[in-house]
């Protein structure tokens, strides 16, 4: 995966994300592919590394689809911040969050594991 410079060069960054069970992504937005690092890879069950925008949303829990697809179309292409609390097929809860700065054709962002957050929002909810 090609990771920004800074980031790659840095080990250490490297390690902590890791160590946080943080994965990294990079949407290339011109070729409308993502890029996963192999622990985003594994956060989403994904078949592969490389995926395209219909390969990446089939991974997506059908209910969170619509609203990861516009979030991808509004905030992505338009170099603003995409922030996405979704399920999987599988029914994990991850969290996206990334933007693409004013001007590149890519996005860069992390892919993280809120499964036990959100299960606990979801218990506080139903408990009222």
């Amino acid at each position: 995966m090609n990771l920004p410079t800074d980031i790659a060069a840095n080990c250490d960054a490297v390690a902590a994300l890791t160590g946080a069970q943080t994965g990294i992504w990079r949407w290339d937005l011109a070729a409308d592919r993502l890029k996963l690092s192999p622990l985003a890879a594994t956060l989403l069950d994904a078949p592969a590394a490389q995926l395209d925008q219909q390969q990446f949303l089939a991974l997506v829990h059908a209910d969170d689809r619509s609203i990861m697809e516009r979030s991808l179309r509004e905030c992505l292409a338009m170099g603003r911040l995409h922030d996405l609390d979704f399920r999987t097929v599988l029914g994990n809860w991850r969290r996206m969050r990334g933007c693409a700065p004013p001007g590149e054709r890519a996005a860069d962002g992390i892919l993280i594991d809120i499964g036990q957050r959100a299960a606990g929002r979801a218990a506080t909810a139903q408990q009222k």
